[in-house]
């Protein structure tokens, strides 16, 4: 029962920590404008908030019967060292390590991309505009700064 529960555990682990590298990836290499940033912060609220959604959906007596039961008694976990949880102090640890690994990883190139990017187009210059057609060619057109 207790291997059962450590492979399951496992499995978890596996999966969310996956997630979390792959998802920091795909912001990281597809997300530069702050819209976007905006935009998949409120996908990621929509998709934790979901089941919320869906109890709301639920009929009242189903909502009464869950109200009337007691909790199951469980015996406390968390380790305490001089009035520190050192639960929450490890996970605070792990997010602050998991953020400059990705940082260092990927958001740091995808920046330096970014700006190399800007450098080789604008080039200090940002008096012209450019337009693709549908075969991809680019045109370019210089503007005048006293329009």
């Amino acid at each position: 029962r207790k291997a059962w529960a450590a492979a399951v555990l496992g499995i978890r682990a596996l999966s969310a920590g996956s997630l979390f590298v792959f998802g920091c990836m795909f912001l990281s290499f597809h997300t530069i404008s702050v819209s976007e940033i905006i935009l998949n912060a409120v996908a990621l609220e929509i998709v934790l908030k979901i089941d919320e959604a869906m109890f709301a959906l639920v009929p009242r007596g189903t909502k009464v019967l869950l109200e009337c039961l007691d909790p199951l008694p469980a015996p406390s976990v968390h380790s305490k060292v001089r009035g520190i949880d050192m639960r929450s102090l490890t996970f605070f640890v792990l997010v602050v390590v998991a953020i400059v690994v990705c940082y260092c990883t990927a958001i740091q190139e995808v920046t330096a991309q970014v700006r190399a990017a800007n450098s080789t187009l604008c080039g200090g210059r940002t008096d012209f505009v450019y337009t693709l057609d549908p075969f991809y060619l680019v045109y370019v057109a210089k503007t005048n700064p006293m329009d």
